[in-house]
């Protein structure tokens, strides 16, 4: 799946394997109760699923090309494309 960020850039999504999937939510620790929950590292958090996420050769000369409003756009896509059918995301209200 081809998706382009609202800067233009154009990323394609890998299909990810359930192991994969099942690493990526294993990552995801949340701190914080109620409304005001947040990502624990989410820098460490959204290199992680970028990594895993795209189908490209995600090398740190590439995620170094990203300034952070990209990365956290590509994140959140490649997050709710991991949960489709399980529920809310983050970015969900």
């Amino acid at each position: 799946m081809e998706i382009t960020l609202k800067s233009k850039k154009k990323l394609k999504l890998k299909v990810l394997t359930q192991d994969m999937k099942d690493e990526l939510m294993d990552s995801l620790e949340l701190v914080g109760s109620g409304e005001e929950k947040t990502i624990k590292s989410p820098n460490k958090t959204m290199t992680k699923f970028l990594r895993f996420g795209l189908d490209c050769d995600v090398t740190d000369e590439f995620l170094a090309s990203f300034s952070f409003e990209e990365r956290v756009e590509a994140f959140t896509i490649i997050q709710d494309n991991l949960l489709k059918g399980e529920g809310k995301t983050s970015s969900s209200k």
